[in-house]
């Protein structure tokens, strides 16, 4: 075999350097200048005499990522009825990019210098023979293509008479070229991760760790403290009767007291039911973002990030919960100020036409832009707090702020009285500081919580813009 394979290469390499001019393809004259293939011309058909061959390959106008692999199929036939049948020589070489392997049934292939050099025999009829070669894309090209180049031979010979003498064989040449548009995709993708990681994927665990700290900006206990309904046991009809029941009132409450003791979310605790998943998704992302670039880069991707959203779900979850609970509480407090104002407005005494409050229950109504601070003043004015006391209150920089201040203050010296409506105003204030402070933990968890999920849809979000090179 290998004195036929230097004679196969001896006669390949001169094919090199033949003049193609004269060479023809079933679908159109194939010149020295345009031996490139385009897409609309597969499955192409090749006759090199006798044998006649069909070119398939990957898609060539669509573009294929770094270090994947393109494949260009041959299948020869011929109407050769004899054992032996006929036989082609091909040259298969590649400009960028490397030839992975050249296989097929019937098929001796031989490597010099990057050259492929390919014997198919037993060309017959009825018996086809397929050449497979599989490449490997680079992304370096000048051009950003990768073309593979196939030199074809056979013999070709005339059939004649039994008594005439042995015909002269002819050798017939065809050249084709398929070129695959390559892109850095992993490359782009794999500063993108750099990016990402540096923008905070790389910090995840101080962002857990900031999430278990107990806020500094607010106290660990009551302001004013609330007085926790009882569970109710009345089915819908009670919750249908009122914005809020009063078993989510109850559970408002109930939460934020929780809260306000530990300074944080439970669940976020190291020692907690998802320290470990936690742990393993900061440590693995955080790993992944600083990988070294591999021409792969771009696959997995899929799922490698819904494993750890997977791992997330839970917390998940619980920040759309918390973020429920967060706007029930506004409401909740918004409902008991419109409730205390009508109230004391129909209070005896006071002011004659209105009650037992003053006359600043004749502003509008409270919207939705009224924030938390607006609203304590106003629970002040309908309330008749002394103008000192009301005075403090809008110099606060902050609805918290403005709780502290009263605290500070002291419902009794503000100049709120009867002392009914005293503990009806406080338990109004603790609606109001339950929706401020469960605002401010959600700021919180949802640091904490855009850390780690958004991270992965960082991920998603860089796979869909930059990894979008053909498969």
């Amino acid at each position: 075999m290998s004195c036929l394979r230097r004679a196969v290469t001896s006669a390949l390499f001169l094919l090199f350097s033949a003049t193609l001019a004269s060479a023809e393809l079933v679908t159109g004259a194939l010149q020295p200048s345009s031996v490139r293939i385009s897409q609309d011309q597969l499955p192409l058909t090749i006759m090199l005499g006798k044998i006649r061959g069909t070119l398939e390959a990957s898609p060539l106008d669509t573009a294929h990522p770094e270090g994947s692999s393109a494949f260009a199929q041959l299948t020869f036939t011929s109407d050769d009825t004899t054992k032996q049948g006929r036989s082609a020589e091909l040259i298969v070489e590649a400009e960028y990019g490397e030839i992975v392997s050249v296989t097929g049934n019937g098929v001796e292939s031989d490597e010099q210098d990057g050259k492929h050099l390919v014997l198919v025999s037993g060309i017959r009829e009825k018996r086809l023979r397929r050449i497979l070669v599989e490449m490997k894309l680079d992304g370096e090209s000048g051009e950003g293509l990768n073309t593979l180049k196939f030199l074809m031979r056979a013999e070709d010979e005339e059939e004649t008479d039994e008594s005439a003498p042995p015909p002269e064989q002819t050798s017939i040449s065809k050249t084709v070229a398929l070129s695959w548009p390559v892109e850095s995709c992993g490359r782009n993708y794999h500063s993108a991760l750099k990016a990402i990681g540096e923008a905070g994927g790389n910090t995840l665990r101080d962002e857990w760790r900031d999430a278990r700290r107990p806020l500094k900006s607010v106290s660990r206990r009551w302001h004013f403290r609330p007085s926790v309904p009882r569970r109710s046991r009345r089915g819908s009809a009670e919750q249908n009767a009122k914005a809020i029941s009063r078993n989510r009132e109850r559970e408002i409450l109930i939460d934020t007291g929780k809260i306000i003791r530990s300074g944080f979310r439970r669940e976020l605790s190291s020692r907690g039911r998802y320290g470990w998943a936690l742990t393993k998704t900061a440590a693995d992302l955080k790993g992944y973002f600083s990988q070294d670039y591999l021409p792969t880069i771009c696959t997995g991707v899929e799922g490698f990030a819904s494993y750890y959203e997977g791992k997330l779900a839970p917390l998940g979850k619980r920040s759309l919960r918390m973020s429920a609970l967060t706007r029930d509480a506004e409401i909740l407090a918004r409902t008991r100020v419109v409730d205390f104002i009508e109230s004391v407005r129909n209070l005896p005494g006071g002011h004659p036409a209105w009650g037992g409050s003053g006359l600043e229950s004749l502003k509008k109504s409270i919207s939705s832009g009224d924030d938390m601070k607006a609203l304590i003043v106003r629970l002040l004015e309908s309330a008749r707090a002394e103008p000192d006391a009301i005075a403090e209150i809008v110099k606060a920089e902050t609805s918290y702020d403005a709780l502290v201040r009263l605290d500070r203050i002291g419902l009794s010296k503000a100049g709120i009285s009867p002392r009914k409506r005293r503990r009806n105003l406080q338990q109004v204030l603790a609606r109001i500081e339950a929706a401020v402070r469960l605002v401010a933990y959600r700021s919180q968890y949802d640091a904490f919580w855009l850390s780690f999920y958004g991270s992965l849809e960082d991920i998603r979000d860089a796979h869909a813009e930059h990894c979008v090179c053909g498969s």
